[in-house]
């Protein structure tokens, strides 16, 4: 059985950092908390256009999750360098604590690769809510998953009714449909 590798110019640091920025960058741009769910999902298409995060995604209740990630979350929080300012336990609302920002700045020639591509996909998904985040990335997860097993484009049609029936007719299939003609849009379904 072949060992999984993990990148040997990938440091836990600089994942790390990849965290923290992009809990700063969202509180700086986002309208809505950051929590569990919205960090695993900007992770999610972080990783997919080659931000170098080693988690492997799975697609969970509320979309594409990785427990990897959820366990480096937590040692974030640990080591000071994000804090959860949400009262309620099972919610969360990360801001970065002064500690983060100077981890920040130590590792900012590192990010420097890695800044613009954040930005960008924190800008992209600054508006959507949790549940909204679910759509898109499952959608996103849907047709990818398919393209992947199958190596053609699945057709609209076929992605919509595939989420339509994984949410559990949690999500209408006009929304469904919308999110998968925005994506298309900016290219996060191949070409627009």
């Amino acid at each position: 059985m072949k060992k999984f590798e993990i990148n040997p110019m990938f440091s836990d640091n600089l994942k790390s950092a990849i965290l923290v920025y992009i809990v700063e960058k969202y509180n700086e741009v986002g309208k809505k908390q950051l929590g569990r769910t919205i960090i695993q999902k900007i992770s999610y298409f972080l990783k997919f256009i080659n931000i170098p995060l080693p988690y492997s995604f799975k697609l969970y209740y509320y979309g594409p999750f990785s427990q990897e990630l959820l366990n480096d979350i937590d040692l974030i929080l640990a080591d000071g360098l994000i804090m959860d300012k949400s009262p309620d336990p099972n919610s969360s609302e990360y801001r970065v604590t002064k500690e983060g920002k100077k981890f920040l700045q130590k590792y900012d020639t590192e990010l420097k690769k890695s800044k613009e591509n954040i930005d960008k996909i924190v800008n992209l998904v600054q508006n959507l809510d949790s549940s909204g985040m679910e759509l898109f990335s499952t959608t996103h997860y849907t047709f990818w998953a398919y393209k992947n097993y199958d190596g053609k484009n699945p057709s609209r049609e076929f992605v919509v009714d595939r989420v339509f029936q994984i949410k559990e007719r949690k999500f209408k299939k006009s929304q469904i449909g919308g999110a998968f003609d925005q994506m298309k849009r900016v290219g996060m379904l191949g070409a627009p």
